[in-house]
């Protein structure tokens, strides 16, 4: 029987086992063991050297690290009670707006009412109703226009037609209108006749016209035709 059928026969962690027994008592495994043994002591070596530069940075550096964490702790609470102290300031300002706001209010409905009582409430009502029926007369207003000619070359003297409306002017008076229907309610706050009569003609006065042209200087401009019919009358559309 040959070497080759005595490895065949033995199970195989005994052949490897036997294999490498006896590369190891061999002069190549032995200097391999040595190799190896040489490369782990430098790598332990290497290991140790970094974790013992790691603790000696870490221990030059930790005074500093410890006083730079200290003052930081020192401004974070210094501003956490700044911040404290400005959010108490906040409320209480809020507070104070809420108070001085409730105080007002307060005396308003108390002078609202004695005033909604002994104010005269017919006029003001009647002023009133007069603003709103003129907003849907005029809502309902039709749309004068003004048509003509205008001269479109002066050297010449040919005329083109032109023409304007008054639409912008009704909407303005709408709108005017409106604003005062919106803080009609502040006339109960005069407490004199002669002031609530004075502040209502003045409303009445600061109205814009209706009538106006929207375009005064084209308006002002138009001229007739002398070859068809004359100048026409505002008409409505």
């Amino acid at each position: 029987m040959g070497l080759l059928d005595l490895f065949r026969k033995l199970p195989t962690e005994q052949v490897v086992e036997k294999l490498l027994g006896t590369y190891f008592d061999s002069p190549a495994g032995r200097r391999m063991v040595e190799e190896n043994e040489v490369a782990m002591v430098s790598r332990r070596g290497e290991a140790i050297a970094k974790v013992s530069a790691a603790e000696a940075e870490l221990a030059r550096a930790w005074p500093k690290l410890v006083k730079d964490s200290e003052a930081a702790d020192v401004k974070y609470k210094a501003a956490f009670a700044a911040l404290k102290a400005a959010d108490m300031a906040r409320l209480n300002a809020k507070r104070a707006v809420n108070h001085a706001t409730a105080v007002r209010d307060i005396a308003k409905d108390a002078a609202m009412k004695i005033l909604v009582h002994e104010s005269p409430n017919e006029r003001i009502d009647g002023f009133l109703t007069w603003v709103e029926s003129e907003c849907t007369a005029l809502r309902s207003k039709p749309i004068n226009v003004l048509s003509g000619w205008i001269k479109s070359n002066w050297f010449m003297g040919n005329l083109e037609p032109a023409s304007t409306t008054n639409e912008k002017a009704i909407k303005a008076r709408i709108a005017a209108l409106a604003n005062i229907r919106a803080c009609g309610e502040s006339l109960r706050l005069i407490a004199s006749p002669a002031e609530l009569e004075a502040r209502i003609a003045e409303l009445r006065v600061s109205l814009p016209s209706a009538d106006q042209w929207d375009d005064e200087a084209l308006a002002a401009t138009l001229t007739a035709n002398p070859r068809t019919a004359p100048l026409p009358e505002p008409m409505p559309v």
